[in-house]
């Protein structure tokens, strides 16, 4: 029932990711749906008055449903409920801080009903999902005070598993987890170290207190769960969980193979490992928890493993705030962690980042320092607004060598780019010495907003001069002849000063001379584009360049002077000067004013 006039309308109704669509018939699934329903974790169910009639009840609106049947009626209520109670839960999945302790693909049997679904657990619940990519799980089953444990094999599983179309290995492995006063579920597992990494988190999470599964390490983390970590209790000082100058001889988590085992134990270098690792994922869950404890117990700023952990804290915290890595780390940032001693200094890294000018400025972060909070401290200390206000933003040079920049966006960590980049440039150019190239960061104006000018720094307007005149240079913004000579005169006068005539004495003629002749040309190759110097001898081009940057002189004085003229004699005077002379002259007439004045002197 719906619409303005209300009266019972005979639709199709399809259950599907969470929302009801309906249709005017069954055949016109395979076309747009004429409405949708969406369920979420405020809607509601109830039964109507009538035996076929239930009302639904969503954020928008009030919905009236019956059925052919009160059976078929049953049916739909008793999956929409499940829906329902899925969707309660469903805020978990869409929280950046709630990650599962175990996720993959399983066999789910019950009832003698097999069904290959994505499992997830989180907490102490296990979701299970149609698929990776879906959003809303299929149902749930909660673990606490579970009986979880591992079976020979699921009895009726086999041909009902291969009749479906698919494929099992013969040497599955199962667990059975059977909560209090439900029927047992069982997982079909592929591999032993799948079946003992989740059997070992499935034990936890059902907080069993006789833990036999998993390494002597995990049993002892499963019980200081138990006891949430009692700081009195003695499995504190037993030697798995105390400090110690000798290495580990066995690995301390279920690990799939003998190669990873070993080279676990190699890798083994306590602090500057943690001290790595951290920055670049967390560990899943009771490890997070016993790991926050342990940097509470050891940090101490008197000692160098107290440093350490006091920096591993900081580092928690970021990565929990920003979120895992999505690259490997780089060899700046191992050689860092590695020789530096992170642990004296808040930012831990540094990078330089190149102006327009020709200038740098160098720049801390750590391993979760995104762009946007790395253009927050460049532009404190710089003296420029945010990026949004004044279009400027951070690129990197192709790792290629191509004269190509790439853009970054505000969420992409700086490690992550950094790292990526030596990747690339390593499989770009194999065989070369390791660390001879670094990404080259430059922070330039991408968009220029008009509304925005008003507020513009000095900083600002300098470095768009300098990125203005690299693009006449490169032929990209239109200007004659003329104006760019005006134009690299005036660059010249703020970047160096007023032009250095030579001296007229014999003796300082030769010395002075070549100074100011090897400045002109500096200056012409700096600011003025190539394609009006190839036609032009050095002679020609010192002659124009000398001309321009001495009626930039002339032009400056004669501001400075109506500049004085304004402040001695008043508004009136200057205004009356100004329409009687200058408003009669256009600027290059100016110019050629000022170089016949030189003339003259």
């Amino acid at each position: 029932m719906g619409g303005k006039v209300k009266t019972w309308k005979r639709r199709w109704f399809v259950l599907k990711g969470g929302e009801l669509l309906y249709y005017k018939s069954p055949s016109d699934v395979i076309r747009k749906p004429q409405g949708q329903i969406e369920l979420s974790a405020s809607s509601s169910i109830v039964r109507g008055d009538g035996k076929q009639t239930v009302q639904l009840t969503t954020e928008k609106r009030t919905y009236y449903l019956t059925a052919d049947s009160p059976n078929i009626l049953e049916e739909w209520i008793k999956v929409l409920q499940n829906v329902l109670k899925v969707q309660a839960a469903s805020p978990l999945f869409i929280q950046p801080d709630v990650k599962p302790a175990m996720k993959g693909l399983l066999t789910k049997v019950k009832h003698g009903y097999s069904k290959r679904v994505w499992c997830m657990l989180i907490g102490k619940t296990l979701y299970y999902f149609r698929s990776q990519e879906d959003k809303f799980p299929l149902g749930q089953i909660k673990l606490w005070e579970a009986k979880v444990e591992e079976v020979d094999r699921s009895c009726d599983s086999d041909e009902d598993y291969e009749a479906s179309g698919r494929s099992l290995l013969s040497t599955h492995y199962t667990i059975v987890i059977h909560p209090k006063e439900q029927g047992p579920t069982y997982l079909l597992i592929g591999s032993k170290h799948e079946k003992d990494t989740w059997l070992y988190h499935l034990t936890v999470a059902a907080g069993s207190t006789n833990v036999n599964v998993g390494t002597e390490f995990e049993q002892l983390v499963c019980k200081l769960l138990n006891i949430e970590g009692e700081p009195s209790s003695q499995i504190w000082r037993h030697p798995a969980l105390c400090h110690s100058k000798d290495g580990i001889t066995s690995p301390l988590t279920t690990l799939p193979s003998e190669a990873l085992q070993t080279e676990a134990i190699k890798l083994f270098k306590a602090w500057q490992l943690l001290a790595l690792s951290v920055g670049l994922f967390l560990p899943q869950h009771p490890f997070l928890w016993l790991l926050k404890i342990h940097l509470k117990n050891n940090a101490d700023p008197r000692t160098e493993f107290g440093k350490y952990a006091i920096y591993c804290q900081r580092c928690v915290e970021r990565t929990q705030q920003n979120g895992d890595r999505e690259a490997r780390p780089s060899r700046m940032e191992i050689l860092s962690t590695l020789l530096r001693n992170p642990y004296h200094h808040s930012l831990p890294f540094s990078i330089p980042v190149h102006f327009m000018n020709g200038i740098y400025q160098v720049v801390g972060f750590d391993a979760s320092t995104t762009v946007e909070e790395f253009l927050n401290t460049l532009n404190q200390d710089t003296g420029m607004r945010k990026p949004a206000q004044s279009g400027f933003a951070l690129f990197t040079d192709d790792p290629s060598g191509k004269d190509i920049e790439h853009c970054l966006k505000g969420n992409i960590k700086i490690c992550d780019i950094i790292s990526r980049w030596e990747q690339a440039s390593k499989e770009q150019h194999p065989g070369k010495c390791e660390g001879t190239r670094t990404v080259r960061l430059t922070y330039k104006n991408r968009l220029y907003f008009s509304v925005q000018v008003r507020g513009e720094t000095e900083r600002e307007k300098l470095l768009m001069m300098y990125q203005t005149n690299d693009q006449i240079l490169n032929g990209l913004f239109p200007v004659n002849k003329e104006l760019a000579l005006e134009l690299a005169a005036l660059l010249a006068q703020v970047e160096i000063g007023d032009f250095e005539r030579p001296f007229s004495t014999p003796a300082g003629q030769g010395t002075s001379q070549s100074k100011s002749n090897q400045t002109l040309k500096q200056v012409v190759e700096k600011f003025y584009p190539k394609r009006y110097r190839d036609g032009c001898s050095e002679e020609q081009l010192s002659d124009y360049q000398q001309s321009g940057w001495l009626s930039v002189v002339i032009v400056l004085l004669t501001v400075c002077v109506f500049t004085l003229l304004l402040f001695e004699s008043g508004l009136s005077l200057v205004q009356s000067y100004l329409r009687q002379n200058l408003c009669q002259y256009l600027h290059c007439r100016m110019l050629l004013f000022g170089l016949q004045f030189m003339k003259m002197a």
